[in-house]
């Protein structure tokens, strides 16, 4: 059973890293980026443990995702901006 707002965006950060498994894109960025941002404030808040590190690239990895969207969004606008 889904307990928490944390295990929706863990299933979905699961889902995103098998739809997007081939070749460098914005989902595994984020995740990496996240996860060393994570790692970085967990050292200095001196509370290092694994959940943290994991919802940081959670969260990463669904910002990679939003930015993505928000690319096509940007070139779907441009092409028609173009066009007309």
């Amino acid at each position: 059973m889904i307990n928490s707002y944390w295990d929706i965006l863990s299933i979905l950060t699961v889902a995103l890293l098998i739809i997007y498994w081939k070749g460098k894109n914005a989902v595994w960025g984020g995740l990496a980026i996240g996860f060393v941002i994570a790692l970085i404030v967990a050292f200095f808040s001196h509370q290092i443990g694994w959940i943290y590190l994991l919802r940081g690239a959670s969260l990463g990895a669904v910002i990679g995702f939003l930015t993505k969207v928000l690319g096509r969004i940007a070139n779907i606008l441009k092409n028609e901006h173009e066009e007309n």
